[in-house]
């Protein structure tokens, strides 16, 4: 998974840079100094989820090396150019990403169900264009995540943020996390009996693009869309004729879940155990639809439980969640260590 960073820049570098670096490595952050000497490039790893944190140490550190710059000045002259840098300086000249801000933050959420406390005190933070693996045990908290994310009735948090692209999600009526880009595809999709696929598909779609104040779709403009990307997720005309997913099969629920995912287009897309009773032909068709539509704008979070589907959706990054934290963090090669070893080790309570 690439890093991401930040360029912090000053204007008296010559003063700031070796205290700022002194600061930086106190506080636990890793940086290098770039070759032109002013200006600091911090890593900033997608695993690690307090952006908010890293920002208030890095304001920290640039603090600590205004005192120490102002505390030794070498001369009377000096010492007025040092105040007057203070005080302008409590932030960086410059501080700008890389990469943008994690399009999805959770920090220390904390959701309760009918009294009892599912996650408690998760962080995540997933940025544009990387696909997250959520893997555990049953009854970890993993579907609760993504409900609430969805912003499922009788999912509240307790406390917490969870801010997507920028905007708190909790302040975001279901239909307007929709609308910016948020998608749940079910583990168990809904049959809607009397309403046809495509009716449905057709309301969805230009409900959404009128939401962010796009033109609607014409029938034949919506036509020609669905037909293009059903023929590649191998739905035939006959299923779209039918009612919402009555007398699918699995695997054709499945697929019309990503069939959906890929008319809306979202930013983010949570796969809340999309491979649950699929065959391995239902699997790949699934994934292959899936993969189609990762770029450098565009999110998975992939819940599952077993690691075979991990082998045709392949995760930058992949999270172990049990008794409602984040316990492990890892690369894919995680999910094969899971698959090898269980959840066993995992299993033990972590203090709240």
């Amino acid at each position: 998974m690439a890093h991401a960073g930040f360029i912090v820049e000053f204007n008296n570098p010559n003063s700031y840079g070796q205290q700022f670096g002194s600061h930086l490595k106190s506080l636990g952050l890793k940086a290098e100094r770039l070759p032109h000497k002013t200006a600091w490039r911090l890593n900033y790893n997608g695993q690690f989820s307090k952006f908010k944190t890293l920002q208030r140490r890095i304001a920290k550190a640039v603090k600590r090396s205004g005192s120490a710059l102002s505390s030794k000045p070498k001369d009377k002259k000096s010492l007025g150019h040092a105040q007057t840098t203070t005080r302008k300086v409590q932030t960086p000249t410059r501080l700008k990403s890389e990469v943008k801000m994690p399009l999805l933050e959770i920090e220390n959420l904390r959701v309760e169900i009918g009294g009892k406390e599912i996650l408690k005190g998760l962080d995540l933070a997933v940025n544009a264009g990387e696909v997250h693996a959520i893997m555990g045990p049953n009854g970890s908290g993993k579907s609760t995540l993504a409900y609430v994310l969805a912003g499922k009735e009788g999912y509240q948090p307790t406390a917490g943020e969870v801010s997507f692209d920028g905007r708190n999600i909790f302040e975001m009526a279901p239909d307007e996390r929709a609308a910016a880009g948020l998608f749940l595809a079910f583990q168990y999709p809904l049959e809607i009996p009397g309403v046809a696929t495509m009716t449905f598909l057709r309301t969805a779609l230009n409900a959404q693009r009128k939401k962010r104040g796009e033109a609607e779709l014409s029938t034949p403009e919506f036509l020609k869309k669905v037909r293009e990307v059903a023929k590649k997720l191998d739905i035939g005309q006959e299923m779209l004729r039918r009612a919402v997913n009555v007398g699918f099969s699995g695997g054709e629920k499945k697929r019309n879940e990503i069939l959906q995912m890929a008319l809306l287009e979202p930013r983010l897309a949570v796969l809340d155990e999309t491979d649950s009773g699929l065959d391995i032909d239902a699997l790949k068709i699934v994934a292959d639809g899936v993969n189609r539509l990762r770029g450098p704008s565009r999110s998975f979070i992939v819940i599952t439980h077993y690691q075979r589907l991990l082998n045709y959706i392949v995760p930058d990054v992949v999270h172990v969640l049990s008794k409602g934290h984040i316990v492990k963090t890892g690369g894919k090669e995680l999910a094969l260590e899971l698959e090898a070893r269980g959840y066993a080790e995992y299993q033990e309570e972590i203090p709240a």
